[in-house]
């Protein structure tokens, strides 16, 4: 697409193809509700609600700057996007490798821990590559844990010394929100899902995942203990795990993450936009419209990536 041809969506603006977009001024990282308006039945990845309109919930990466375009349902909208101000942070990683001797004594009294972290890659990623064909969740999303949250998406410079020495400096954008909160506090299913993969990871360390239908999944990282299990179905507010420092971790605190498909957006604002999306609806479980039809099972429209086949779990 050429500038110009950006230009004139941008101008002709998003009402004139019958859609408006929540929140109304958007930043990169955010969740973003795309509302078709005057629609007999719901396009692919959508769910309706009442008013014969249907909504799609896309991401936009946090890298984004300027026009964004999405595709919905066939149709392109163009976002606008408010300019994002970067926030920047330094993490420093202090990590003891364990004496040959004793890590050899451990193995050989049958006393290592069998639950030990492991590379996780392959099985998130085929966790994550599927959701369920339908919104799996209805009221408004709240809040994992106790205590306040660390902004999401700040550029961080981290730093690892390995047994006093220097081993590696990087930096990284930092994909989810860091919630400072007691070891052993409770951590709770920010809405209702289910439960698509658990396991004790580099990195993650304990963590579970959970797909909330239509390629939306939030993450909960470094758990002391896990509460479910892969399968289970969770409901808003269920315990499912509680707040730990396992993995790449320097104290105990809940990193909590979402994404859309692939796509990783701020946590934190699924709460005011479901809540928004909630108002839009007099139904109870936002099931759609008596003049809703839905057409196909598979996921919803993503940004400048695959589409996220769906499947019943």
């Amino acid at each position: 697409m050429t500038i110009f041809s950006w230009a004139f969506l941008a101008f002709q603006g998003i009402e004139s193809i019958g859609a408006s977009v929540l929140p109304s001024t958007p930043r990169a990282g955010e969740p973003v509700a795309i509302v078709l308006k005057h629609r007999q039945s719901v396009p692919e990845g959508c769910f309706g609600i009442s008013g014969q309109r249907a909504v799609c919930i896309v991401g936009i990466p946090v890298d984004s700057r300027g026009l964004h375009a999405v595709d919905v349902g066939g149709e392109q909208v163009v976002v606008k996007l408010v300019p994002r101000k970067d926030r920047k942070g330094h993490v420093v990683f202090r990590v003891r490798t364990p004496k040959p001797s004793i890590a050899k004594g451990l193995a050989d009294a049958g006393t290592a821990p069998v639950d030990g972290p492991v590379n996780g890659r392959e099985a998130i990623r085929a966790a994550t590559s599927v959701s369920a064909p339908k919104r799996l969740w209805s009221a408004p999303f709240e809040w994992p844990a106790e205590g306040g949250g660390h902004p999401f998406g700040v550029v961080r410079s981290y730093t690892r010394y390995r047994d006093g020495k220097l081993e590696k400096k990087w930096k990284g954008r930092h994909l989810g929100v860091d919630i400072g909160a007691r070891r052993g506090s409770r951590v709770k299913a920010t809405n209702d899902g289910r439960v698509i993969l658990t396991g004790h990871f580099f990195g993650t360390g304990r963590c579970v995942y959970l797909d909330h239908g239509l390629g939306l999944f939030t993450m909960y990282f470094h758990l002391d203990a896990i509460d479910v299990k892969t399968g289970d179905t969770v409901k808003r507010g269920q315990t499912i795990g509680r707040v730990g420092s396992t993995g790449s971790s320097t104290a105990p605190h809940l990193h909590w993450e979402a994404r859309i498909g692939r796509t990783s957006i701020d946590p934190t604002r699924l709460i005011p936009l479901s809540r928004k999306l909630a108002k839009l609806s007099k139904s109870p479980a936002h099931r759609g419209h008596s003049g809703f039809v839905t057409t196909g099972s598979v996921g919803a429209r993503r940004l400048s990536r695959p589409n996220i086949p769906t499947v019943s779990r």
